[in-house]
């Protein structure tokens, strides 16, 4: 063989080891550890994922080709691509413990913004490391492929061909990269593997996804096959067949109204009160967790507060487990359940119109000033966009904060109480006071407070990670005592305060590295007071509702859904409620737990749901939400009717505001 064709060999086989090593490159990054790459690429249930990501690599490659017709700055521009985004991916996932996805495209500023910020996610060996690899990759660009160049006619056809095979792998990369994976294997949402031993879930190829992690596809099926997979998920506003007329919704509401009462409202001793909402970062009582002993107690304030004469606990559920704030916070703001919307809908990035019914619209109508504080990025989870939709006034952020101490990574939230403490004080009419904490935000385990905690937690299940664990239950105490700082200023303020003070979700506490799938943050068998703890235990959560003075509002029976709250707080506050909190407050009253795929009766009976809900009750409220977030708004004539003139009554009667 002479020296030609050893070349063109040579060439022929850096073009085909070249989608191969763009794979390695892909999945090195995206998980911060070749080991784990290759540990990955050896599994056996690997092989077909390993074969699709190299023809899309290599059909992708082709493509840029044909378009450009340089075969090596083709290679380096996918390089680019595939080294950005998996660049991305790991700094979500180390800073919220969520992976990227196709919507995160339109949120790259806010990303780039949040490293620059507040915490950049790599360390400098891993970004030499980037460098490093960018470099060689250029270099051997260079020197170890062909110098390939095409007529015309050839480019067209390379196009043609690679664009149609592109097209198709992407389109259907949930089918061409499926895993098959033994029944005894595969994981259900609800964390039994056993459930698929029979049934329609037994002859599905690959693991069903569970809902703990969005991160679980990409690690079981790789950075591009899982990217692409919730790039062909259908539309998040797919209303999935639910009706989308005028008169659909209009029977909801008129089946719905039927059930409920315009009640006047009650008249608010001493005048309107301030109302005050803390959704504190991952607030919830980790005692419950099997394999942990904490003392000292890390929530005496809260403990005081509950049972004292002012104060009482409740039991929460929230939507979500170890990320995605953004979504309690529309449920505590709304009353419109997650449950009632399609998967995968973020409503502060596909909806939150400004008809949205909305506590800070509703304590707007009645007089209040409204004010939201978020010690961080305003356009985080786009709120600077929403606020001013939902009735806002005022966003304070970390741009404008008068109080800016650091602890850890982010603002305080002793920081923040100050800054809660001086709003109020300035306060010249009732006001409506949102607070979204940072402090104790993931991730957690690097140690951010130093060596803490090490003589008051104590871990016996390897299951936890034991630094994550100590990081979190640290900021956890800054945060009850945040609480007691807080509620000791309110108690001398000379107008009545009314605050609800909650956590949006549990935090992650799931060593790094874990199985996928194995969801190891267990409660304890006598923790909580949810029905099957294997399916409730990771959405339960804690809330405080106290009063400065008066008597102590009153609990609900059993947990609720964030959703469930906003009504209970309009009627604590002394006003009526709006037709849509009627509405919310009649469904939370026959189900006071709603969550995706299940709900608690009020009886206190699990029950299995699909999508949509079922008839009746649930799905008129379902069809009710779609319309309001996601739909044509037909519902606009009933929420146009207030309840202005029972609200002036009971302000009538109320005695004169304090000033």
């Amino acid at each position: 063989m002479n020296k030609k064709n050893c070349g063109a060999l040579a060439g022929a086989v850096a073009v085909l080891l070249m989608p191969l090593a763009l794979v390695l490159t892909a999945e090195t990054v995206a998980r911060l550890s070749l080991a784990d790459a290759l540990r990955w690429v050896a599994l056996p249930e690997s092989a077909n994922t390993l074969r699709f990501t190299f023809l899309w690599f290599l059909f992708a490659w082709l493509f840029v080709f044909a378009a450009i017709n340089r075969l090596r700055g083709a290679a380096v521009l996918l390089l680019a691509a595939v080294l950005a985004v998996a660049t991305l991916h790991a700094g979500k996932l180390i800073l919220l413990q969520q992976p990227l996805v196709p919507g995160d495209i339109t949120l790259l500023g806010s990303t780039t913004g949040i490293w620059s910020a507040a915490y950049f996610p790599f360390t400098w060996p891993q970004v030499a490391g980037f460098l490093a690899l960018l470099a060689g990759w250029i270099l051997f660009c260079r020197r170890g492929l062909p110098r390939w160049r095409l007529d015309g006619r050839r480019r067209l056809l390379l196009l043609a061909a690679s664009g149609a095979a592109l097209f198709a792998f992407t389109r259907y990369a949930a089918l061409l990269a499926a895993r098959e994976v033994p029944p005894e294997r595969k994981l259900t949402t609800v964390w039994r593997p056993e459930s698929n031993t029979s049934g329609r879930l037994r002859t599905l190829p690959g693991i069903q996804n569970p809902d703990f992690s969005a991160a679980f596809n990409y690690t079981s099926f790789g950075l591009v096959a899982g990217f692409l997979h919730n790039l062909n998920r259908p539309r998040a506003v797919d209303r999935a067949g639910l009706p989308d007329d005028p008169r659909a919704v209009a029977r909801a509401w008129t089946n719905l109204a039927a059930g409920t009462e315009a009640a006047p409202a009650q008249a608010a001793t001493g005048g309107p009160p301030h109302v005050v909402i803390v959704l504190s970062e991952s607030f919830w009582d980790p005692t419950a967790l099997e394999g942990l002993a904490i003392d000292p107690d890390p929530l005496p304030e809260f403990r005081r507060l509950a049972t004292g004469p002012n104060g009482c606990a409740v039991d929460t559920v929230s939507p979500i487990f170890g990320g995605y704030t953004c979504n309690a916070e529309f449920e505590v703001l709304t009353g419109i359940a997650m449950a009632a919307l399609p998967a995968r809908i973020v409503p502060h990035r596909h909806g939150f119109k400004g008809w949205v019914p909305a506590l800070p619209s509703v304590f707007k109508e009645q007089g209040y000033a409204t004010i939201a504080v978020h010690p961080f990025l305003p356009d985080f989870w786009n709120r600077n966009l929403v606020y001013p939709r939902i009735g806002f006034d005022r966003f304070i952020h970390i741009g404008n904060l008068r109080h800016q101490e650091v602890k850890g990574k982010f603002i305080s939230d002793s920081a923040a109480a100050d800054e809660v403490i001086a709003l109020l004080d300035e306060a010249t009419a009732p006001t409506f006071l949102l607070l979204i904490t940072m402090q104790n935000h993931s991730p957690y385990g690097d140690r951010r407070y130093g060596e803490v905690e090490t003589r008051s937690v104590t871990i016996t299940s390897p299951t936890l990670h034991a630094d994550s664990v100590r990081d979190y239950v640290h900021g956890l105490r800054d945060a009850d005592a945040m609480l007691g700082k807080l509620t000791n200023h309110l108690v001398g303020m000379d107008r009545r305060v009314l605050l609800l003070f909650l956590g949006d979700h549990q935090p992650n506490l799931i060593p790094p590295g874990s199985t996928p799938g194995a969801f190891t943050q267990r409660l304890r068998e006598t923790a909580g007071r949810l029905p099957v703890p294997s399916v409730t235990g990771k959405h339960q959560g804690v809330a405080l509702l106290w009063s400065s003075r008066g008597p102590a509002p009153e609990p609900p029976p059993g947990p609720v859904s964030l959703a469930a709250l906003p009504a209970r707080l309009l009627r604590e506050a002394g006003l009526a409620l709006p037709p849509f909190f009627r509405i919310s407050e009649q469904v939370f009253h026959a189900y006071p737990v709603l969550n995706r795929n299940w709900g608690v009766s009020e009886a206190g009976a699990l029950r299995a749901f699909g999508y949509p809900l079922p008839e009746g009750l649930l799905r008129d409220y379902q069809v009710i939400c779609q319309d309001i977030l996601l739909g044509r708004n037909h519902s606009r004539a009933h929420l146009r009717e207030t309840n202005s003139t029972h609200a002036a009554v009971a302000q009538a009667a109320a005695p004169a505001a304090n000033p």
